[in-house]
């Protein structure tokens, strides 16, 4: 009988966040490459469509959140006060109070 040869590639090299959650094959660069984008597009506008916070600001922060538990959005000042001011806004309180109401009803 032949011995099969383990073809299969090296396993990718991984990056670590701060709370020790491994990120694989580049995830980590490919974000901050989307989120440089996202910095770029919005520039000195206060909001995605300019001074008006719409449904698209709430999407992205909820989509930023996410991330909360690392240094990605943090570490680029623009996002992090654009994620702090679209928080603040009574608008999104109002929507994740809803959301988060909706678990607790089913817990």
């Amino acid at each position: 009988m032949h011995e099969r040869m383990n073809s299969s590639p090296r396993p990718p090299k991984r990056a670590v966040n701060p709370v020790g959650v491994a990120f694989c094959c580049g995830a980590v660069e490919f974000v901050q490459k989307r989120l440089s984008a996202l910095s770029k597009s919005l520039g000195d506008k206060p909001y995605l469509d300019g001074d008006r916070f719409t449904a698209g600001d709430l999407m992205m922060t909820t989509v930023l959140r996410i991330l909360k538990h690392t240094d990605i959005v943090t570490s680029e000042k623009r996002l992090a006060a654009y994620v702090e001011r679209c928080t603040a806004r009574p608008a999104f309180k109002r929507a994740l109070d809803a959301q988060i109401g909706d678990f607790r009803k089913a817990a």
